[in-house]
This record gives structure tokens, C-alpha cells and sequence, in this order.
């Protein structure tokens, strides 16, 4: 019985690790990747598109306002002010209308820092793949992660002392 009930809290933490992948793999495949691509694109016109698309499913999910975080309002964290940036960036992008290369690659080049860091990764308030249930994740995965930790522990116990 002891063998089952340790197995069962491992699968149990796998499957949160693993659906929190999911939300995570979900996210960028639906959003984020859209904003890489704009973020690369050689035109105004693919740029706009790729954005919009990413706007587009923060809008229906409705994530455009509020914070990730957990304990304190972080400005990294703040969804509000990334969305409404994002959305303006959209606006200057479809309101552009002159025929300057130099001008077109200047709001490109603009785009492209406001959309990713340094390092070239996407700039994305962290945790927003888990939002707006972010609190009840943090439970949900601190709890799943004891509950495996005890479950290889008393698994590990019971193989030990068991002769086989």
C-alpha cells in the first residue's frame, strides 16, 4: 500500500510540472513566438501582422491588465504596461504611411528593442503563461513538489528494506 500511495504523490507532481509546461508551451506557441517574429520582421506590413496576432490572443484571453506576481507589484511583472505597450507599438506600426526606408527601418529597429532584451529573448512579464491564477499555481507546484519528494523518499525506504 505504501509501494501505490508513492507512486501515486510522484504522478501526481509530474503531472503539475507537466501541465505547467504545457500552459507554458501553450503561451509561446500562441503568443510569444508571434512576437519573436515581429520582432524579426524586414517590413512594416509583417511586422504589423505577427504583432497583431499576438495581440489578438492576449485580447481574448483577456491579459492586459494587472500583475504576475505573487507578494509585491514588480514594474517587470506588470501586464498593463507591457499590453499597452505592445499596443502601441501596433498603432505606430499600422498608422506608419511614408515611403522613407530610412523612416520604415527606424520604427523596425524601434519595435525590435521594445520587444526583446539584450539577450534577444522576448520580453514577457514572467509568469504570465500561469495568469491569472498564479497564486493557486505556486500552491499547486510547492505542493506537487513535496508530495514527489516524499514519494521517491518513501519509495527509496521501501526498496531499501525490501530483500527481493
Amino acid at each position: 500500500m505504501k509501494k501505490q500511495l508513492s507512486i501515486i504523490l510522484v504522478i501526481l507532481c509530474l503531472a503539475v510540472v507537466g501541465y505547467r509546461i504545457y500552459l507554458s508551451k501553450n503561451l509561446e506557441m500562441n503568443m510569444t513566438a508571434y512576437l519573436e517574429r515581429a520582432a524579426n520582421a524586414n517590413s512594416i506590413e509583417l511586422a504589423a501582422t505577427e504583432l497583431r496576432t499576438a495581440m489578438t490572443y492576449l485580447e481574448s484571453n483577456n491579459i492586459n491588465s494587472g500583475y504576475t506576481s505573487i507578494l509585491w507589484n514588480d514594474p517587470s511583472e506588470d501586464i498593463g504596461f507591457w499590453y499597452t505597450n505592445l499596443k502601441v507599438s501596433l498603432e505606430e506600426l499600422e498608422q506608419l504611411n511614408t515611403s522613407s526606408s530610412l523612416e520604415k527601418s527606424n520604427v523596425l529597429l524601434k519595435l525590435r528593442e521594445s520587444l526583446l532584451n539584450n539577450k534577444g529573448n522576448v520580453i514577457v512579464p514572467k509568469g504570465l503563461g500561469l495568469y491569472p491564477n498564479n497564486t493557486i499555481w505556486a500552491v499547486l507546484t510547492t505542493t506537487s513538489l513535496i508530495f514527489g519528494l516524499v514519494g521517491v523518499i518513501l519509495y527509496s525506504a521501501l526498496k531499501s528494506k525490501d530483500p527481493e
